[in-house]
């Protein structure tokens, strides 16, 4: 009997780890061998994104340009904010419940020949053997974590992308930029092309390194494909490459990186004869949508939703608003996962505020990992916050006291924190993800 996709679903989680482990070296080893029980070879053309910053972004902007060529085009991207069919999309929709069922029930047998199997192996089987079914000419497939040991190096990349590096996920990638690198760099394969983002010089560094060692042709966007970044404004980001302007539908400075990452990947699948044109390209860009990145879901108050879940892409989020919103009085909703450095991202975003909402964050299917709402409350009073602080008990109240707020103060709120609270905020709000 055919799996209903609530069976399916309870089948993918059941290999997720209650306990958080140090990274795990089997992981590449074990989608191998559960790719080879499911006769899984992709036939279509595989672009890997990894990096701290930007992936999900970089990787949606990418398949987008290609989906405009008349490609079909697969998605994979980790995490999902409402509903796990958004972790595989195909020509830039999410794969039907009773698909993405079909495909886990088909791999239930086979996960028994493979010890130790975690979701993240699981979940990249079916989103091959769905891409594999649907006749995809391309996928772009974003790494879930670090690089050098994660499920996707399981895959045989023609062209391996690295974005924006920074510190996230120190407890299992390292304290120091170079660690966090070395990681990252592990993606790099020998033969393969690789371009990298612009990045602080002791990552660029190891990546440098790191493609030397395996002979991986490296080149840096910025400084071997250079580009000037464009204002920022609410009706996306643009740059400036070649003497033509590049404009894409995500909003904030920090777009500018994303966008360019993914123009220069075209340029590379270009060089090995991908036919592509700039006008079908542009069209593909300009209809990007990344829901929980600097996602404006309403204006009068503003309402931004925003997946920051680190030092650098709050910083990225500050810079954001400082530019788009620069009179407006700032309320923040904010909640974390308790392995975030929240002291780092509230000392980013604190000084912008006017009023704050803690919230803790919900445990969900995918995540049990929660965060008490008095505790951060504490934090920002230990960071030297002393305005409107509220801890209310659920992210309905907040979202209701915040919008009040902002009506009454002419003002503007962001959520942040996390990609989990981000798709609560979604439900309560009645979106979707298209």
């Amino acid at each position: 009997m055919a799996w209903t996709f609530e069976q399916a679903q309870a089948f993918a989680y059941g290999f997720i780890r209650p306990t958080r482990r140090p990274i795990d070296r089997e992981r590449p080893a074990r989608a191998r061998r559960l790719l080879a029980l499911a006769r899984q070879k992709p036939s279509f053309g595989i672009v890997q994104v990894v990096g701290t910053k930007g992936k999900g972004s970089t990787s949606a902007l990418l398949a987008s340009a290609l989906q405009a060529q008349g490609l079909r085009v697969g998605l994979y991207t980790s995490p999902h904010l409402q509903h796990l069919t958004e972790r595989v999309r195909i020509d830039g929709v999410p794969i039907a419940p009773e698909c993405l069922a079909e495909h886990l029930q088909a791999l239930e047998a086979l996960c028994r020949a493979v010890p130790d199997l975690a979701f993240t192996e699981v979940m990249l089987t079916a989103a091959v053997r769905a891409f594999q079914q649907a006749r995809v000419d391309w996928a772009v497939i974003e790494a879930h974590l670090g690089g050098r040991y994660d499920a996707t190096q399981a895959l045989s990349p023609d062209l391996c992308l690295v974005t924006t590096l920074g510190y996230d996920h120190t407890d299992l990638l390292g304290a120091t930029l170079a660690e966090i690198a070395w990681h990252k760099a592990g993606a790099l394969r020998p033969g393969v092309p690789a371009l990298s983002a612009p990045q602080q010089p002791q990552a660029a560094q190891v990546l440098r390194d790191e493609a030397a060692r395996v002979g991986a042709p490296l080149a840096f966007v910025g400084e071997d494909w250079p580009y000037e970044a464009l204002p920022p404004g609410l009706e996306g980001q643009a740059i400036q490459q070649g003497g033509q302007i590049w404009r894409c539908g995500l909003i904030g400075a920090h777009q500018a990186n994303n966008l360019a990452l993914a123009l220069a990947a075209l340029h590379a699948l270009g060089r090995d004869g991908l036919a592509w044109t700039p006008e079908q390209a542009q069209a593909g860009l300009s209809q990007v949508r990344w829901p929980g990145r600097f996602e404006v879901v309403a204006h009068d108050p503003p309402l931004i939703l925003d997946g920051a879940h680190n030092l650098e892409s709050a910083q990225a989020l500050a810079d954001t608003l400082r530019a788009l919103y620069p009179n407006k009085p700032i309320g923040l909703i904010y909640g974390a996962k308790p392995s975030k450095d929240s002291a780092a991202i509230l000392g980013a975003l604190l000084p912008l505020a006017q009023a704050v909402w803690m919230i803790a964050s919900q445990p969900t299917e995918a995540d049990a990992q929660i965060a008490d709402a008095q505790a951060l409350a504490a934090l920002a009073c230990n960071l030297g916050w002393a305005g409107s602080l509220a801890t209310p008990p659920t992210l309905c109240q907040a979202l209701e006291g915040a919008r009040t707020w902002a009506a009454q103060t002419q003002g503007a709120v962001v959520l942040c924190g996390s990609l989990y609270l981000v798709g609560e905020a979604r439900t309560i709000l009645g979106l979707s993800i298209a």
